[in-house]
């Protein structure tokens, strides 16, 4: 009996070892299925929006053809996630808009910095 207790916190602690987050963690799962959710939405605006669903932030940037969400602070790998896939401009004040929110990871606003459209 003690050999079996033994094995089973052995085997709990290996997979808890094993388990070092992404996309295939339990929370990035949950946090790629909000994603999944959030940008079914039918946002009908031209403007950059910031949401909130359950406990995470989004924010809606509008494009010519498609609205991107962006998850604004991830907690679990990847840092930045984002659907669809692809690429967007974001003008300098939807930027400084979203920054000042103060809902953004550092990592999410680096990457959207790359992203200003540059004029």
């Amino acid at each position: 009996m003690r050999a079996i207790k033994v094995n089973l916190v052995l085997f709990i602690m290996i997979i808890s070892f094993s388990c070092k987050g992404g996309r295939d963690s339990f929370g990035g799962k949950h946090e790629f299925s909000l994603m999944d959710v959030a940008s079914a939405s039918v946002i009908n605006s031209s403007e950059v929006q910031i949401i909130k669903k359950d406990e995470h932030h989004f924010c809606v940037v509008p494009q010519s053809d498609r609205h991107i969400w962006i998850m604004l602070n991830p907690q679990f790998e990847p840092f930045y996630k984002q659907m669809p896939k692809g690429s967007y401009v974001l003008s300098k004040e939807d930027f400084l808009k979203i920054q000042s929110s103060g809902l953004a990871s550092g990592t999410v606003l680096a990457v959207l910095e790359s992203h200003i459209e540059v004029r």
